[in-house]
């Protein structure tokens, strides 16, 4: 079965145990660019920002954007890129209603003889309101939730199950997660805003294995 089959009946299948009367977002790859899809999100209270197919019809709107329209694309930790962003309206069939396209593009390091582009690019079909690379922002955090799997996995010893018993391998796992948010916490709440991003094994390495020595000084303990 391929990525894109299915995706609005599992969308409509999540969305049925969401509460009710809440706003909806949806964020995914390019197997969703789907007009199914973007018309089920573009009614009210829904949202979605989706990667765009760089079809014919996509890259033709790309290449008539003018040079002008280009802005420099920053992180939102505000940390500048080689990237350069700006959008366009865009539509494609079966579509209701056109929608947003935003357009990412860098210089391209490897240009092939069939298709000699001095850019690389990457789209995004939304109909989101806020400004363009905020939009981005927000689309870049699909995925977080597989650093987070690969983070249990790899970083807490989740790759594999201590024993054949089910309740033993719950109890190892929720200790595992308690870890993992406890880690998550510490990196927020306590520690220099340097270590926000870093993984917990790189907590163990600079953090959890420096040695310390506990004394007692002026009646009080101190590490």
């Amino acid at each position: 079965m391929s990525p894109g089959a299915r995706v609005l009946k599992f969308a409509r299948q999540c969305e049925a145990v969401l509460p009710a009367g809440g706003k909806v977002y949806f964020r995914s790859d390019s197997a969703a660019y789907q007009a199914a899809v973007i018309n089920h999100y573009s009614q009210p209270e829904r949202s979605f920002s989706i990667t765009a197919d760089l079809d014919m019809a996509v890259k033709r709107e790309i290449q008539n954007l003018p040079e002008t329209a280009w802005k420099a694309y920053r992180t939102v930790e505000d940390v500048a890129t080689d990237r350069q962003i700006t959008e366009t309206v865009h539509t494609m069939n079966g579509t209701e209603q056109a929608f947003r396209l935003i357009v990412l593009r860098w210089p391209n390091p490897q240009p092939n003889l069939f298709e000699a582009s001095r850019y690389c690019y990457h789209a995004v079909a939304t109909n989101r309101v806020e400004p363009a690379h905020e939009v981005i922002w927000k689309h870049n955090q699909r995925a977080q939730c597989e650093n987070w799997h690969k983070e249990l996995n790899l970083d807490l010893g989740m790759e594999q199950m201590p024993c054949g018993q089910l309740e033993a391998n719950a109890l190892y796992f929720a200790v595992s997660v308690l870890a993992c948010n406890l880690a998550q916490r510490l990196k927020r709440q306590v520690l220099p805003e340097a270590y926000r991003r870093v993984s917990v094994s790189t907590l163990r390495w600079k953090v959890y294995r420096l040695a310390g020595k506990l004394v007692r000084h002026a009646r009080a303990w101190v590490l």
